[in-house]
């Protein structure tokens, strides 16, 4: 209590009492704040071990998905914090993916459409951008879906009722109820994970994938000069605090200069003007 009264988080009233100041409750439970809090915290331990963990790696860049300092699902209280951060950040993010791609002209089901599924988000969390989505498009007829894990999908309970949740983990193959959508969505996804288990999430995508579906991926891509400070952090704190669990980078934009389908090359990806 010493330190949140020098920090005027608290006024000390008698021994041992004390009220509690206006900005006390910005550190309550379920404050966006404090969930940020514990978000920004818990990459702090990730970075504090870099040198030691590349040292022991040989300084090499890491690839194995199953060897890290970092995993979110096995830590509930750091879990729900992300979920706040990613709340936080959809809606700081500016333009929305659909206010520049063409949804009416590209996302409308087909009379014959057999599925009835407009789009599914795949990772999309605890559905902020299907949240997001149905209010830009209201009259866009089709069923919206939301995947993620199913603990991270269970947490999801303040979802609209026509936003159907799927627990599934994208690393094993999609379940069929999902075959033949307009639309497969993956935000933010890809960066995460190494080439390789890119390749598994979006070979599960494609074997779901009808000849009229669409796959939507959008990605926080960082250019290859001129980086900006913000985004340099960034690429070194998602480095740190998950990629060592995964391939210790950013997405970048990779143009190969000769490309051979099945040669291994993941896609290649253009980035939006800003």
């Amino acid at each position: 209590m010493r330190m949140l009264v020098a920090m005027g988080i608290f006024t000390e009233v008698g021994h041992h009492t004390y009220s509690a100041n206006l900005i006390a409750n910005v550190w309550t439970v379920g404050s966006p704040l404090r969930e940020a809090s514990i978000h920004m915290a818990s990459q702090i331990p990730p970075v504090v071990f870099l040198p030691e963990y590349f040292e022991e790696k040989g300084y090499r860049n890491p690839t194995d998905a199953e060897n890290g300092p970092f995993q979110y699902t096995q830590r509930p209280k750091i879990q729900s914090a992300y979920n706040t951060m990613m709340r936080i950040a959809r809606n700081q993010r500016g333009e929305e993916w659909f206010e520049y791609y063409p949804v009416e002209e590209k996302l409308r089901l087909a009379e014959h459409d057999e599925s009835g599924i407009l789009l599914v988000d795949i990772g999309g969390n605890v559905g902020h951008d299907l949240v997001n989505f149905q209010k830009r498009f209201p009259g866009l007829r089709g069923r919206l879906v939301l995947e993620d894990t199913p603990a991270i999908v269970d947490s999801a309970t303040d979802l609209p009722p026509n936003i159907e949740r799927v627990g599934h983990d994208f690393f094993t193959p999609q379940p069929h109820i999902l075959q033949n959508a307009k639309a497969y969505y993956l935000r933010n996804v890809l960066h995460d994970w190494p080439d390789k288990n890119a390749r598994t999430i979006l070979e599960n995508i494609r074997d779901l994938m009808g000849a009229e579906s669409i796959l939507l991926v959008d990605e926080y891509a960082v250019p290859e000069e001129n980086v900006a400070l913000y985004q340099a952090e960034l690429d070194f704190i998602m480095m740190g605090g998950y990629l060592l669990r995964w391939i210790g980078r950013v997405v970048g934009v990779h143009r190969p200069r000769d490309y051979v389908p099945g040669s291994g090359t993941l896609f290649e990806a253009v980035g939006r003007e800003e």
